[in-house]
């Protein structure tokens, strides 16, 4: 499975000709739904403070999974509060989780006449699958609204797929019929594919952390970055994530 990396490198300043001296570089690892924003927000806080970084986009319960396994990142960024708790448990974070913005579920559909009932839902670990079989849990045996033509639960296959994006992309592609992903991923989506459900309920919401590890090399720069995207509201806002 392929992850998305954003490098970015800033010049080393030269202290003596002694040699150079050891600038911070942060290694973070990052929910694949902030893939439209986080990037820009990144680039702005290096031009402040001249601190080079280097970004892996996949699934969070990978990249916790990656972080169990030795992985050094120096902050994660993930799309649930759960697996970093859990790694705080395991005594794998020297910080306390912070609360970054929050996401809601939305159900996708193919603009195309279905021709089967398979649904893209993200594998177990990912948070959008874990909210979305939560919510299908929930509804009756045959559900519908005013959307949504009448689904009966025992007709759909669910096709697990690693994080969001991959499912957004099944759904686009007509992989899959219907697709679990969050509200701010439809913000990136094809004309072919429209919402039949957004859930709006305030316990619908899926809230993304920030902590970071204790393996970090740059933990003083980390949890300076950590509290700095906590602050960018108006940039989460504007790309459709929700501020609590």
């Amino acid at each position: 499975m392929l992850t998305r990396r954003v490098i970015v490198w800033l010049p080393l300043l030269f202290l003596s000709c002694t040699g150079r001296s050891v600038e911070p570089h942060l290694r973070i690892a990052a929910a694949a739904s902030l893939g439209d924003v986080l990037p820009t927000l990144l680039e702005q806080w290096s031009a402040q403070t001249q601190v080079s970084f280097e970004v892996t986009f996949a699934g969070s319960g990978e990249l916790a999974a990656q972080t169990r396994h030795g992985a050094p990142f120096d902050l994660l960024f993930l799309a649930s509060q759960a697996p970093l708790r859990d790694l705080h448990e395991l005594g794998l974070l020297q910080s306390r989780v912070l609360a970054g913005p929050s996401n809601r579920l939305v159900w996708l559909r193919h603009s195309g006449e279905s021709v089967h009932q398979r649904v893209a839902i993200g594998s177990p670990g990912v948070p959008a699958g874990d909210a979305a079989r939560a919510w299908l849990e929930a509804q009756p045996t045959r559900f519908s609204d005013s959307t949504v033509a009448a689904v009966t639960q025992s007709d759909l296959s669910l096709i697990e797929f690693p994080h969001v994006r991959s499912v957004l992309a099944a759904v686009e592609s007509g992989a899959c019929s219907y697709g679990f992903v969050y509200a701010t991923d439809v913000q990136s989506t094809s004309s072919n594919t429209r919402v039949l459900f957004s859930d709006d309920r305030p316990k619908g919401r899926v809230v993304y952390g920030l902590a970071v590890p204790k393996r970090a090399s740059f933990p003083s720069q980390a949890q300076q970055l950590a509290h700095w995207l906590q602050r960018q509201q108006d940039a989460w806002h504007a790309a459709g994530f929700l501020n609590d």
